[in-house]
């Protein structure tokens, strides 16, 4: 009698799943892993694990000679929801950016980035390059300015009921 051994741990097991899915569905393509992070406020341990999760999937895959890739989508085009307290260089007068993209929010008084989303990438690109991670970055602002979604958002205003 044959007897079943499950992987050793849950970077095996997914690695596992997320083939099987692939080449069910796509067979002979690169396998893709995504992640997304919208950086609206300071990195937390939470972003960390969006990201490290695929990452650690991907690597798996690539060691057994599979073409795979990581891609990180940056939720950049989010709203500015509210003005954060006791946040350095921000005050009262960032209420005026709320609703606003966060790549068109000014990054906090003294920061030396352009906008609120730079400033919070920021620290999680160092951690990234710290640790080894790599990923092909999307920022979703530059998707939407490109027209990337254009069809799909007219066709599903078309048919929203």
């Amino acid at each position: 009698m044959t007897e079943t051994v499950a992987p050793l741990d849950w970077v095996t097991r997914l690695a596992d799943e997320v083939i099987a899915e692939a080449q069910e569905r796509n067979p002979g393509e690169p396998i893709v892993c995504a992640s997304g992070i919208s950086p609206s406020g300071p990195i937390h341990l939470g972003n960390f694990r969006e990201l490290i999760t695929p990452h650690l999937v991907a690597d798996e895959i690539k060691r057994r000679g599979i073409a795979c890739e990581h891609i990180l989508s940056w939720d950049d085009f989010d709203r500015f929801r509210r003005v954060p307290k006791n946040l350095a260089g921000v005050d009262d007068s960032w209420e005026q950016y709320i609703g606003m993209p966060l790549t068109a929010v000014p990054a906090p008084a003294g920061s030396p980035h352009a906008s609120w989303a730079d400033h919070f990438k920021a620290p999680l690109l160092e951690a990234m390059a710290a640790t080894g991670i790599e990923v092909r970055q999307i920022s979703q602002t530059e998707q939407y300015r490109a027209g990337v979604y254009r069809d799909q958002v007219l066709l599903a205003m078309r048919e929203r009921l």
